[in-house]
């Protein structure tokens, strides 16, 4: 499922017995939420399909106060955290993982897997390719928790390309 997440939905999806992902679109760039819903469709149908027993997907019209008001109270989320995705695998309970990398079906897939299998704090080791290539770490998520925030990193490569990559995650 992936459909419309509004302060009148949402109570519909905490009914379900499902983790609820919060698709939080940057609607101000584009004419109104359904253009910016449209873009990113596809490879949100494809995530919500291989979760679909253990989260549903809502997009968030984020172009009006009253939802941005309404993300600061249930989420902790301001305009600055937009666009991104929270996942809350128990929907309304702490804790939620927030998700700034990038929006493709791979990188969506792992962070959910990572959420579930509850490894988003795992430590890659640097890896050096030769001298040729290695791997840094860049911020691109946060553990919402009731006392703080605590980081988690992405991996990326820098440096020439080589044949093997391992993949990032656990």
């Amino acid at each position: 499922f992936f459909g419309p997440l509004t302060s009148e939905t949402y109570e519909w999806f905490l009914t379900q017995d499902t983790g609820l992902v919060w698709v939080l679109l940057d609607t101000k760039t584009f004419e109104n939420a359904n253009a910016a819903q449209a873009i990113i469709r596809p490879t949100m149908l494809r995530v919500a399909k291989a979760f679909r027993t253990k989260f549903l997907l809502g997009y968030v019209d984020t172009a009006n106060q009253a939802t941005l008001d309404w993300l600061l109270s249930e989420l902790g989320i301001t305009q600055l955290d937009i666009p991104s995705m929270v996942v809350q695998p128990k929907p309304g309970s702490n804790p939620s993982f927030i998700y700034r990398g990038l929006m493709t079906e791979s990188h969506i897939t792992q962070f959910l897997n990572d959420v579930q299998d509850g490894c988003l704090g795992y430590q890659h080791p640097l890896q050096n390719f030769g001298g040729h290539a290695k791997f840094q770490e860049s911020d691109t998520c946060d553990v919402l928790l009731a006392s703080g925030v605590a980081q988690c990193k992405d991996w990326r490569l820098e440096g020439p390309k080589v044949d093997f990559l391992p993949e990032p995650g656990c």
